[in-house]
């Protein structure tokens, strides 16, 4: 038996995953605005997460392909 998810599984948890990390990017704002933690804390802080976010979307695009999806929003779709 395969340790693989199904795409759809997979993109749910990585749709999870990504909610996660927007939350803590939230909570990580937050806290730099009440001071508790430093400019050089908050930053380093904050692109780790904005990495991850990244790649956590890349992978939902791959998942995506692998489920026979197409994305919904188009840009410079025809009238």
């Amino acid at each position: 038996m395969s340790d693989e998810l199904d795409p759809e599984e997979a993109l749910k948890q990585l749709e999870m995953r990504k909610e996660e990390l927007t939350r803590d990017i939230e909570e990580l704002e937050e806290q730099h605005k009440r001071g508790t933690i430093s400019d050089e804390d908050y930053r380093a802080r904050l692109k780790e997460l904005q990495r991850q976010v990244v790649e956590v979307m890349d992978r939902i695009v791959q998942m995506e392909f692998l489920a026979g999806r197409r994305r919904a929003k188009r840009r410079g779709a025809l009238s």
